[in-house]
């Protein structure tokens, strides 16, 4: 039995920089509800979910004015296959 493209879709990603906003669009451009955060030489860092914005976006940025994904992502990504 073959699965469906969508299961064979590349993960969506986002640089641990990156601005809150940024993520939130590409999630919903894409329909997906988190991204990896994958370091400059692309390996997987951690996950950003909507959870993660939804619940840390506010508090950072009335603290600090910006939002890096970096910060609030859960780190410690392990291989799925080993």
């Amino acid at each position: 039995m073959a699965l469906p493209d969508r299961f064979l879709a590349p993960p969506r990603t986002v640089a641990p920089e990156a601005s809150a906003q940024l993520a939130a669009e590409r999630m919903d451009n894409e329909h997906v509800g988190s991204l990896v955060v994958i370091d400059e030489h692309e390996h997987p860092v951690g996950i950003l979910t909507d959870r993660d914005i939804a619940l840390g976006v506010w508090w950072e940025w009335s603290q600090t004015g910006t939002w890096p994904c970096g910060s609030w992502a859960t780190d410690g990504m392990a291989p799925a296959f080993r």
